[in-house]
């Protein structure tokens, strides 16, 4: 039996549709984009581009029975945000999350 994963590494953004979250960061600054995450925290992020491409891969581990792919999430956001992003019925199949340098 082959145990190769197949391990993949994809943007909060390309999962998630953040494009109001980026428009803020990029006119307001870290602080403001800090403040809507965490006031927005508890609201389930619409799909992004990537996500039915992720979800397909993940149908590979329930048709070979065996964890084939491994999706790992990537985001420049506090850790509370990344709870709220964890809170997606898709994104439980992760595994855990790299956080890059938040923007504070």
């Amino acid at each position: 039996m082959n145990d190769t994963i197949l391990r993949i590494a994809v943007s909060t953004r390309a999962l998630f549709c953040l494009e109001e979250e980026n428009r803020i960061f990029l006119e307001r600054g870290a602080e403001d984009y800090v403040t809507y995450q965490m006031e927005h925290e508890d609201e389930i992020l619409p799909e992004g581009p990537a996500f039915e491409l992720v979800r397909a891969f993940l149908k590979l581990n329930e048709q070979t029975g065996r964890k084939t792919v491994e999706i790992m999430m990537m985001s420049k956001n506090s850790a509370e945000v990344v709870d709220s992003v964890m809170r997606a019925p898709l994104a439980r199949t992760f595994s855990p999350t790299i956080t890059q340098r938040a923007p504070r």
